[in-house]
């Protein structure tokens, strides 16, 4: 009789032999389906793969692409089977837009004379898996206006005397899916020779470089939809290998300048230490 201790020990032996959890998940799934298929023909009581616990696969690191990444994808001239997706790209790394914000994008949203765009909404998925455009923004934070960059303005121009309800539309005119958008940035990311990246990296580089251009971390923040800076801070900043040169480097230049400062001026420094007379005159009154 198969146990639920057998197989956990055997997921066990796997585990120490340096199997990765999505393969012990290979290994369950065909004999929790026997199991189950015993189950229902009333071969055994209940299936005991139900009670294996296995480890999380672990979850994929975010990436925040370089200033040179960040360059180069955007000056690629291929970034998409389709115009619209530079557009797209350009939109989401000036902007740092969630996906479900950017796909659920209208006209209405968007003021190009005042180079603005308002995000009020996002997409989620329906009851029956659809996507939906909500009726409401992600958090009370995430409802805000954003400044457009004047390259993202001069692009979208010519797309406003289109019939469209939505900024970025698919084919039917309804919401872009994640896993359309997802699939078009692998793409586009393969022709412009950077790391693959998801729209969610794409936030997470917009986020790193505006903090490196050194903007306000709280001006961030606002503009990335936190409730809190400590968010942005902790969770979607990386600092870059250089920044961690300059920061020591900038600690020599600070104690290089203060030990050249007092020796340059050792009597000043006395003075301030010890209080001792600095002529003649002043040690005869204290004498």
């Amino acid at each position: 009789k198969l146990t639920a201790r057998q197989i956990e020990r055997a997921f066990d032996e796997m585990t120490q032999a340096g199997y990765a959890p999505n393969t012990l998940r290979m290994a369950r799934n065909p004999i929790a389906a026997a199991l189950t298929l015993a189950v229902r023909w009333d071969i055994i009581r209940h299936n005991p793969c139900q009670q294996i616990p296995l480890p999380a696969p672990p979850k994929r690191a975010g990436i925040a692409w370089t200033t040179e990444e960040y360059r180069r994808f955007l000056a690629h001239k291929g970034a998409g089977r389709h115009p619209r997706w530079g557009i797209v790209w350009r939109f989401a790394l000036t902007t740092g837009v969630r996906v479900g914000e950017l796909a659920a994008l209208a006209w209405e949203d968007v003021d190009l004379d005042a180079g603005t765009v308002t995000i009020a909404r996002t997409v989620t998925r329906g009851a029956d898996g659809g996507t939906v455009i909500g009726a409401f923004a992600k958090t009370s934070a995430s409802r805000r206006v954003l400044p457009l960059d004047p390259d993202v303005i001069a692009a979208l121009r010519p797309l406003r005397a289109l019939p469209k309800a939505l900024l970025f539309p698919a084919g039917d005119g309804g919401p872009l899916t994640r896993r359309t958008i997802g699939q078009a940035l692998e793409r586009a990311a393969a022709a412009a020779d950077v790391p693959r990246a998801t729209m969610h990296d794409l936030r997470r580089t917009w986020i790193s470089r505006m903090i490196e251009a050194g903007v306000n971390p709280e001006i961030v923040a606002t503009l990335a939809g936190h409730t809190s800076v400590v968010l942005t801070l902790d969770k979607y900043t990386r600092s870059t290998e250089q920044q961690r040169r300059d920061s020591i480097l900038a600690l020599r230049a600070f104690i290089a300048d203060t030990t050249t400062s007092t020796t340059e001026n050792p009597g000043n420094e006395a003075s301030r230490t010890h209080g001792a007379p600095t002529t003649g005159e002043d040690a005869a009154k204290l004498a």
